[in-house]
């Protein structure tokens, strides 16, 4: 017999979400200290487009383990996608000091930089992630929007051509190098 965290991960994999977050919900009830089952319900809610129940299951996540990067990351980017980037980088900035080797904290605390206009900050953050992922195709494309946005278009070429590199068919980095292109005309 399956345990309801099991249910739930095979609901999820079904694409059964409101059946998957029911049976996480049991979960939870059956292990109220283990995050886990927490976690992936947040995500599924996040995904689903309920924020503010996602939030109550990573701050409820946070408050059993607050060094949980994993709910630290995934309530960052619930607040960040309500635009509360102030939130979100002082959760990313909360997880990095738990682990200053998570890509996706530094990732993603770059993007709230970007959109709260800290370009300097966002690039900083950015080339971290490269720096730990070189294959990180994400990060040379903003970096290359970044340095696009400052004029400075060799360095956001660079970024751009590195970003077709390690991810090949994404054409939004091909579109946005030949606008370099065309602003250099």
């Amino acid at each position: 017999m399956l345990s309801h965290f099991e249910l739930g991960s095979l609901l999820e994999e079904e694409e059964s979400y409101q059946e998957a977050i029911h049976a996480y919900g049991e979960a939870i009830l059956e292990e109220p200290e283990n995050i886990e089952p927490l976690i992936k319900r947040g995500e599924l809610l996040e995904e689903v487009g309920e924020f503010s129940r996602a939030l109550q299951d990573f701050d409820l996540a946070i408050s059993i383990n607050s060094k949980s990067v994993a709910a630290l990351n995934l309530r960052g980017d619930v607040v960040a996608t309500l635009g509360r980037y102030k939130d979100a980088i002082a959760d990313f900035t909360n997880a990095i000091s738990i682990d200053s080797k998570n890509i996706s904290s530094y990732y993603n605390r770059g993007l709230a930089y970007a959109s709260i206009g800290k370009t300097t900050e966002a690039i900083q953050d950015l080339t971290k992630a490269v720096e730990l992922d070189p294959n990180h195709g994400g990060a040379y494309h903003n970096i290359g929007l970044l340095f696009y946005r400052l004029g400075n278009y060799e360095s956001a070429i660079e970024d751009f051509t590195k970003a077709i590199e390690v991810r090949k068919g994404f054409p939004c980095s091909y579109t946005h190098r030949g606008r370099v292109y065309e602003a250099l005309m």
